[in-house]
């Protein structure tokens, strides 16, 4: 399964938004998105959590998490898109399908390793009868 995961920061930020979805609506995602981009550009509140919050919101809408067009001058805020909603539940399963693939790998290697180590023993403890063995067949 392809999952491109999104930066910390952005991952951190669209939780934040799932989380107000769930619990004031699509119109409380687009208010907040609204407030955070309007603190930025105003200079109100902390820069840094400002600065972050736009970052956020630009790779957000880039990649069609959020439903937001920002240009100079206008600014249209929507909320989550379906592929935003459904982010966290698609990473889950891809960290699931990747734990199920690597499992089989492990196993393998495990069995490989014991098989191994069990025919290396065989061979050290029965070489003296392997090699008169093979000496007798060869000319």
């Amino acid at each position: 399964m392809d999952f491109d995961k999104l930066p910390k920061e952005a991952e951190n930020y669209l939780r934040c938004l799932v989380d107000v979805e769930e619990s004031g609506g699509e119109d409380a995602v687009a208010d907040l998105i609204e407030e955070h981009h309007g603190d930025y550009f105003t200079g109100t509140g902390d820069a840094r959590a400002g600065e972050s919050h736009n970052r956020s919101i630009r790779h957000l809408a880039e990649i069609g998490m959020i439903d937001c067009q920002i240009e100079p001058g206008c600014c249209a805020y929507g909320g989550l898109t379906a592929r935003g909603r459904s982010y966290f539940d698609d990473k889950a399963e891809a960290e699931r399908s990747w734990k199920s693939e690597h499992r089989h790998d492990y196993k393998v290697a495990a069995f490989g390793a014991v098989t191994g180590g069990i025919l290396g023993l065989f061979g050290g403890a029965f070489s003296s009868q392997i090699i008169a063995w093979v000496t007798a067949i060869l000319p």
